[in-house]
């Protein structure tokens, strides 16, 4: 990635050894406790049915577009974008990476986003992520984003 800066790489590594620690804590705490109904029962909020619509309205509030308006940028019709706010339908991934790229959000959130629906995280490690990431750390459009997979041959978003 010749066009990221350090600062942008230290970030993508810093992010990715939270979620690691994250992940290792998470266990460490399933290890100590003593029954399954428990624990299922005090991290209900946190499974991906349930923090996926509330992580993703939050996002869309603090970026300060209507829901409206972020359907007209991520190409998503209103009524689907409604649905998954209200939990009763789950984007893919790329649909996921249409709002983020719509809503220029933060590239910390775009990988917390990724992995409360249960998708991989962008890695630098695949070239298409590569992309990506250089699409959302640059403030493209869903079209610009589009356009550039497109020059480089890789799958468009939508």
């Amino acid at each position: 990635m010749k066009n990221m800066s350090p600062e942008q790489f230290e970030e993508i590594v810093s992010l990715k050894k939270a979620s690691l620690d994250k992940v290792l804590d998470r266990l460490a705490e399933f290890a100590d406790c003593r029954s399954l109904r428990d624990y299922l029962d005090s991290h209900e909020d946190s499974f991906i049915h349930k923090a996926l619509p509330s992580l993703l309205d939050r996002m869309i509030t603090q970026s300060g577009l209507t829901k409206a308006a972020l359907s007209r940028r991520s190409a998503t019709s209103e009524v689907y974008l409604h649905q998954i706010l209200s939990g009763r339908r789950n984007p893919s991934r790329d649909r996921l990476l249409c709002f983020c790229l719509a809503m220029e959000a933060p590239f910390s959130e775009v990988q917390v986003l990724l992995a409360a629906a249960a998708y991989a995280e962008l890695y630098i490690s695949r070239r298409r992520d590569v992309i990506l990431a250089y699409c959302l750390l640059h403030r493209k459009t869903v079209d610009e984003t589009n356009e550039m997979l497109d020059d480089l041959g890789e799958g468009l978003l939508i």
